[in-house]
Order: C-alpha cells, then structure tokens, then sequence
C-alpha cells in the first residue's frame, strides 16, 4: 500500500494535522465499494490530484482507530470514507461512491 501512511494513533493524525492538512482514507478489505473507493484514491497520489499526505486506516485490523476518528473528530463512521484534516479539525469527508480524488478540496 505504498504512497499511504499508517498511523498508530489518533494523536499522531491530529499532530501532523497542525503542520499541514492530511487526508485519512478508511478502508474495508472486504468490501467491493472500498475497493473502487481505494483505488480511486491510489491512482489520486499516483497522478498527484492528491496532494495531501494520506493515512489508511484497515477497518479489519485497526477499528479502534476508526473509533477514535469518530469521538475526536466528531464525524460518523462510515467505510469506506476519506476525511481531510487541518488543526485537528474534520474540514471535508465523503463516503462510498462521493469518493473521488477529483472532489477533495485542494489548498486547505
């Protein structure tokens, strides 16, 4: 999963966050919708349409990160679901098929 950070926390996230806006992707393994959303995405950092840094966050084997996404940024859970980060602040997410890398505002 090359061009996508792994995070250990959610305070990791949220610091990054103060220096510049990141984009969290949640990804589900088993989920053919997650699969387009996390290809769309890919092929965004590819091109570079996506000019944030990007964590991913596996629903499988990392939900407790999905949940304290959800508590501290104030954003229902959905997966697949991108949300971009500024100042620990949730300022864009999309879910399912609203996911392209083409509607992520830029310059935040």
């Amino acid at each position: 999963m090359e061009n996508f950070i792994s995070a250990s926390s959610i305070s990791e996230i949220v610091n990054h966050s103060s220096k510049e806006a990141v984009l969290i992707f949640i990804h589900s393994l088993t989920c053919s919708i997650s699969a387009e959303a996390f290809r769309r995405i890919k092929v965004g950092l590819e091109e570079k349409l996506i000019s944030y840094p990007t964590y991913i966050i596996i629903m499988q084997t990392e939900r407790n990160l999905s949940n304290e996404i959800e508590k501290n940024l104030n954003i229902k859970h959905e997966s697949p679901q991108i949300i971009l980060v500024k100042n620990g602040q949730a300022v864009y997410s999309a879910s399912h098929y609203d996911i392209e890398a083409n509607k992520i505002p830029q310059n935040i």
